[in-house]
């Protein structure tokens, strides 16, 4: 048997095999960590004169009255990360959210509640 052809052959399978295979994905924060914003101002603009302006059902306006918002990563579960939001409006009032995300498949879970 002709050795060229031979490890020709065994170098296309690493190369389709490492081409194919999906990398696996990690998580890149641990419990604890945490993001704070603030001086937050949103607009919204479209050349689309049929566009909504809040297309997603999301009162961007809201944010426009935000002091700050904090993110912070309640959990980690293998690739589940859990995440609570607490978004502190200029009035003094809160809301808070919270929901876990699989970094792994993108699928995840959102509540909100308002205090």
């Amino acid at each position: 048997m002709n050795k060229i052809p031979f490890v020709f052959f065994v170098v296309s399978l690493v190369v389709v095999a490492s081409v194919t295979a999906t990398p696996a994905r990690t998580v890149g924060v641990n419990t604890g960590d945490w993001i704070k914003f603030a001086d937050i101002d949103v607009t919204w603009s479209s050349n689309d004169p049929n566009a909504s302006k809040m297309p997603w059902g999301m009162d961007l306006e809201m944010y426009n009255q935000t002091e700050w918002m904090r993110m912070e990563i309640t959990q980690v579960s293998g690739t589940n990360v859990t995440v609570q939001s607490i978004v502190h409006f200029k009035n003094g009032t809160e809301e808070i959210s919270g929901g876990w995300v699989d970094v792994e498949t993108g699928e995840g879970v959102t509540q909100l509640a308002w205090l």
